[in-house]
């Protein structure tokens, strides 16, 4: 029988503190209930629980910390569900190809790997900081397959994917067409400003991302 490692309540709130092991891995998960005269109502499920409610009086400028895979989920959660938040407002007011075309960031991001990576010509110089970026920043599960003068593969594991099937307020809010297209717009103009032409394919939770130089 499992048991809960803590139960917190608070008025009418009440929360589950137990670690479960699910596909292999094990985590903390808070189960949040609204218990109002015996009626227990499910309020909410969460595997990230931050706690804060064991800080000191202030003053105090020590606050608790959790490992760094989850703050990077985190960040990268915030980040998405705000450019969907913005795709769905601009997409109503300004049409599907204006709304994707606000998120194209390719300029920057291929003179930002030139700038960064300066010992390599720009194309490579493009593929080595997009498998950087996207592991060291972004935190997804990068392999470089194949990198030349005129070709190259990596097959990106990409938290953006994990987070749509992993958050549900996300396939509320966009569907699943629409979030990968962004993705794909995104990475298009990426690749034409960094010399490349760009393909994708769907493997599992990956993507397989093939680049062919822009004038082959």
């Amino acid at each position: 029988m499992l048991r809960p490692d803590e139960i917190l309540r608070d008025g009418e709130r009440l929360n589950v503190l137990i670690r479960l092991t699910l596909e292999g891995s094990s985590a903390n998960y808070c189960f949040s209930f609204v218990v109002r005269d015996s009626i227990w109502a499910f309020r909410h499920l969460e595997g990230i629980t931050l706690r804060l409610d064991k800080v000191e009086s202030p003053p105090v400028s020590e606050f608790p910390d959790i490992d760094e895979a989850t703050k990077i989920w985190m960040r990268e959660e915030a980040a998405v569900t705000q450019m969907v938040y913005f795709y769905n407002f601009l997409r109503s007011e300004l049409g599907d190809s204006a709304a994707l075309g606000w998120f194209h960031d390719g300029a920057g991001y291929a003179l930002a790997a030139q700038a960064w990576i300066p010992f390599l010509s720009p194309q490579r110089a493009f593929v080595l900081y997009a498998c950087w970026e996207q592991q060291r920043l972004r935190g997804s599960d990068v392999t470089l397959i194949e990198l030349t003068d005129s070709s190259a593969a990596i097959l990106l594991k990409p938290l953006y994917q994990q987070l749509y099937y992993t958050s549900a307020h996300l396939k509320q809010q966009v569907s699943e067409s629409e979030y990968f297209g962004m993705f794909e717009a995104i990475w298009h103009d990426r690749a034409k400003h960094g010399g490349w032409r760009i393909q994708f394919e769907r493997r599992g939770e990956g993507i397989l991302i093939r680049l062919r130089v822009e004038n082959q």
